[in-house]
């Protein structure tokens, strides 16, 4: 059985052992996303209260199984894309990817995350 690197790196995590919790900010799934908007959150407001709820572990799911690539892309054919939202449109969408991946690497600088990024480059 494969172990995640998510359960081997995190610190024990607290157990919700049922009653009630309230906090003015719900997460829903520790996956890649709910921890992103967690750490978003709390970046901004580092005294808000925020819950992130995951029914397995952290990292279960889809996470666990990402292939690890941060490319720019519209997730599907550039050419029906301009089609369907016109050429400047499609630009900007397609600008905004290459910002993200931008974005994902002065993060992992910032908050030291050692996971081995390497920018390479997509021939498209």
């Amino acid at each position: 059985m494969h172990t995640s690197i998510w359960t081997t790196t995190l610190p024990n995590l607290p157990q919700f052992r049922g009653g009630t919790l309230r906090a003015p900010t719900v997460v829903i799934g520790a996956g890649l996303t709910g921890l992103s908007v967690a750490y978003h959150l709390l970046s901004e407001q580092p005294h808000r209260q925020v819950i992130v709820l995951e029914a397995n572990q952290v990292g279960s799911g889809a996470s666990a199984r990402s292939t690890g690539m941060i490319t720019p892309g519209v997730g599907q054919n550039l050419t029906a894309l301009v089609k369907r939202v016109g050429r400047d449109r499609a630009r900007d969408l397609y600008l905004e990817t290459l910002q993200a991946v931008r974005y994902v690497s002065q993060l992992v600088e910032q908050e030291q995350i050692d996971c081995q990024l390497q920018m390479g480059g997509q021939l498209i």
